[in-house]
Formats: C-alpha cells, structure tokens, sequence
C-alpha cells in the first residue's frame, strides 16, 4: 500500500484513518478524537504499530475479531486500545461538539476475501453518500450480496473508492482462486502418494493462503507442520471465524516429523521481484535441518506474478540436483502457481463497475504517473454526471465560504482608503492594518469596469479548480487550453479520458493577457 496520505486520510471525515501507522500519521494516535482503522493483520498494513504494549494511544483501533485477536496476542496491544467489529455491523465515529456528540460517519466492515479477518470498509457520511475503502481484497460475486454496499451502489450514493490497486494492469488476469487451490492440492496428493521420500513445500504469509493449506493437506490427507508463530496466529483466527479453511489448525502439528508438508515464509523458495529467481540452495538446506531423508523436495509458491512477465511464464517450473552433506543427491523442484489474494484487473473493473462511484483513488501505484495512469484506465467507469455536479457544487461552496471570510476581513479591518480625485492619477493603496495585508485599489472613476474584467475563474484559477478535482496540473492546463478556456467543456473531456489525445496535439497559440491589478482568487489552492 502506498505511503502517500490520500491514502490513508478519509475525506469528507475529519479524524478518520485507514491503515496509516507510519511516520505523521502515526503521531495522530495521540488524539483521542481520532479513529484509527486496520483493515486487516498485514505488515505493509500495521506498518510501524508498536509492539511489546508499547503503542499507548489514546486513539482507538477499529478492526474486525480476527484482527482484534492477532493485534492483542501478537502485537501484545493492550485490549482497551482495540475495539472490534463484526462483518455487517455498523458503528459511529463520533466527536464532541458544543450541541453534544457529533456523528461524523457510520462505519461498516465487510468480508474482503483477501485473508482471515481482512475487510472492506464502508464509510457512511451525513449527507446519505459514501466512501468504500478496499485495504486489501480479491473481489468475488458474493460482494454484490453485501445488504448495504448493494443498496449504497443502486442508490448511486458511492462518492470515493480507495482501491487496491495492486494487479491494476490489463496483463494481470490469474484464474479463479477456486482452480489454483484445486491445482496445488490435486499435484501435492499426486506426490505424496508416489513416494514417501518426497518433501511437499508451501510458501505462504503469516496469515494468508489458508485456503490452499485447508484442501492440500485434505487431499493428501496428511497433517501440515508449522512453526510455533504461524500456531498462535492461527488460534487467534481459529477463535474468531467459522469458515472451514479457517479451521486449519486442526490440521497443524509443531512436530516436524509428523508431515510430509512444511508450510515455509514467502521467500525461501524464491524471489519475484524484478522477475522470478528460483532458491535451490535455500531449498536443500532446509531439507539438510530435518531428522527425516528426502530424495526430492518440491516448492510451491501461489502468487499472482505468476504470470506477470514471460520470464516467470517459461519458468514457472524450474529444477535443479544439489548434493546433500551426506553425500546423495536431491532434486529440488520449484514451481509457480498463478494465485493471489489480490484482485485481478478484470475483476477490479467488475468492482468498480458495480459500484459506478464519481471517482477511484489507487491504494498501490509507483508514482504520480503511475497513480494517473491507473486512474485512466477506470475513467469510463465512473459516474461522470455525479462527478461534475460534485465538482460544482464544491466551487460553489468554496466561492461562499471564500466571499464570507473576506466579508469578514473588510468588516475587521480597519482600512483606510486615499483615493485620488484626479481621474489621471495612480493606483492607491489600501492600507490593512491588523491583516498585513497588500491590496491595490483602481482608481474610482474605473473601478467597476476593471472588476469586471477581472475574472474569479480566469485560466490559471480553472486550472487549480481542475487540480482540486484531481487531476494532474500540466494535463488539466494543455485540456483547459484546447478547449479555449472553457472549464466545463475541459471538465467533459477529462472525464471522458481525453487526456493523450490532448498530450501529443499542439496546444493552440497562447493568448495575450491583459495586465489586471492584483487579486487573491475566490478559490483557495487545496493544502491537503
């Protein structure tokens, strides 16, 4: 997940945070108004969270049962810092207020079908609209059953949706979860059962990939060995999910000698990043630490790169003889298998599709670029009508509150004004004393037409406008400029993905600007 705050800050919803337990944000845990969310018990997720009862809040941490208990016993985060929430029950955040508590937001959790406890959250604001904040999720047809998110998205009511951008590109399209896991078992029963010399690996997370141990070890029928860590975290899922592969540490054993299947870190039997580089050596030093001879070991490692490049296709088995310290041989065998708990593209634009919100912010992108590239490629979906009423509602909004506070100001102020008589004569100045402020005044016998001349939305305040709605300046500009200065027409075309076309066209012939008296825009530049 990415590090940048648009992230992690909900808006709309002063106060709110989703997984941002790292650096600034981290330090907003001081304020006991804040509500802190953890979609699931992931360390790109809990991040820099103390551990060792160290973390002492006072903000609370919103979360479901599963990850409730994994932040309690292995985070050891003290209970009356963790509130957990079932999957469909809403909450409130609420705040103190002058008139008695304010609700900010009612909060929903959801089954993200990502890995035990993981959810989507459900934001619900005052004014009947919503933000959907993925965390991490593989999106599945059962989504579309959730009682509020289904009548969030027949409403139109899904404003923002922060999404799991991970598997964000067209390439990326792994078969269902269903087949993968029906591959790793049927080929781990396959070689199980030709030889009692053989060593099945199964590289997983911390918490993860339950599904893919629950019917492995059901076909081979045969117990699973994990380590004392991976034990405890699934007693914390065990104690607060009912789903069968949850239930998996029923068939885990701490004794190593008892299994002929070793679930192993992601890792060890190789790296997938920048393309697959398979361990062999890691591989036969693990089997050279057990009692038991093996004569083959084969590595699984379920991972939605899989398929990502042509490399890892070609090599998606990969095969090598080591010698052992004892002197005999041992094939070490490593294969891939296109799995993840990440959606694919095809199933994110499903997703978004449903749900029709007026826009999408990637959770995983490399950079702005990349973050702008991702957006594309969900622009159609959008609702784009919704999208541009939001949009005008919102600079009507800040024109108000803009005009308010500068009413405000000259009211406050103690301004004194020297205007010439002589209609020859030179700009005044006005003198603001309490504000410090700077403003020149035209002469009288003009000043109602130089205002008019004046312009709130000449082009450089369109173009921060069209920043504020989020999109990047330099596109926003060449737009803004091809369409003549027309912001709702720039607006169309934006939406509309138009944006490359505009980028290697030739902008028309910039106009001359006539030279105007200085004057603060009625749109604030956004700070956030």
């Amino acid at each position: 997940m990415n590090s940048s705050d648009v992230c992690h800050i909900v808006k709309d919803v002063p106060g709110l945070y989703v997984d941002a337990f790292r650096g600034r944000l981290l330090r907003k845990t001081q304020d006991p108004t804040a509500c802190f969310i953890l979609t699931h018990y992931h360390g790109d997720h809990y991040q820099s969270l103390p551990r060792e009862g160290k973390y002492a809040g006072p903000a609370i941490i919103h979360c479901s049962p599963v990850t409730a208990a994994l932040l309690e016993e292995m985070h050891q985060v003290q209970p009356d810092l963790v509130k957990s929430h079932k999957y469909g029950e809403p909450f409130q955040y609420r705040v103190k207020s002058k008139g008695g508590d304010k609700v900010l937001a009612s909060i929903t959790f959801y089954d993200a079908n990502h890995c035990p406890g993981a959810c989507i959250v459900l934001i619900e604001l005052p004014n009947g609209h919503c933000h959907v904040h993925t965390g991490d999720m593989r999106y599945h047809d059962k989504f579309k059953s959730y009682p509020l998110l289904k009548h969030l998205a027949a409403k139109k009511k899904v404003d923002l949706v922060y999404l799991d951008t991970t598997y964000s590109h067209p390439k990326h399209d792994f078969v269902p979860q269903e087949e993968a896991v029906e591959a790793i078992a049927s080929q781990t029963a396959e070689l199980l059962s030709s030889s009692s010399k053989t060593l099945v690996m199964l590289s997983c997370y911390s918490i993860g990939k339950e599904k893919v141990l629950w019917e492995a070890s059901n076909r081979a029928n045969q117990m699973l060995y994990v380590n004392e860590r991976k034990m405890k975290m699934l007693k914390c899922v065990q104690l607060h999910d009912s789903q069968d592969a949850y239930q998996i540490i029923n068939r885990c054993t701490e004794d190593v000698n008892k299994s002929d299947i070793h679930v192993i870190p992601m890792g060890l039997a190789g790296e997938m990043w920048p393309y697959f580089r398979p361990n062999f050596v890691k591989c036969k030093e693990y089997v050279e630490k057990l009692d038991k001879e093996y004569e083959k070991v084969v590595a699984f490692l379920p991972t939605g790169w899989a398929d990502a490049s042509n490399w890892n296709k070609k090599n998606s088995v990969s095969k090598k003889d080591l010698d052992l310290e004892n002197g005999k041989r041992l094939q070490v065998e490593i294969r891939l298998i296109s799995y993840s708990e990440h959606s694919a593209f095809r199933e994110l634009i499903d997703f978004v599709q449903f749900l029709r919100p007026q826009k999408v912010i990637p959770t995983v992108f490399s950079d702005e670029a990349d973050c702008r590239r991702i957006q594309d490629r969900f622009r159609h979906l959008i609702d784009s009508t919704r999208a541009k009423q939001a949009f005008f509602k919102s600079m009507n909004s800040k024109l108000e509150t803009k005009l308010k506070e500068s009413s405000k100001h000259l009211t406050k102020a103690n301004v004194i004004m020297k205007v010439e008589a002589d209609a020859q004569s030179a700009p005044s100045q006005i003198c603001i004393e309490e504000d410090d402020i700077e403003i020149v005044c035209v002469k009288p016998s003009t000043a109602n037409q130089q205002m008019q001349q004046i312009d709130p939305n000449c082009d450089n305040s369109k173009v921060k406008d069209l920043v504020d709605m989020g999109f990047d300046y330099g596109r926003a500009k060449r737009i803004l400029d091809w369409n003549g200065g027309n912001l709702n027409a720039a607006i169309n075309a934006l939406l509309a993905g138009e944006g490359e076309m505009a980028q290697s066209t030739p902008s028309p012939p910039a106009k001359k600007q006539r030279k105007s008296p200085q004057i603060t825009s009625f749109f604030s530049k956004k700070t956030t």
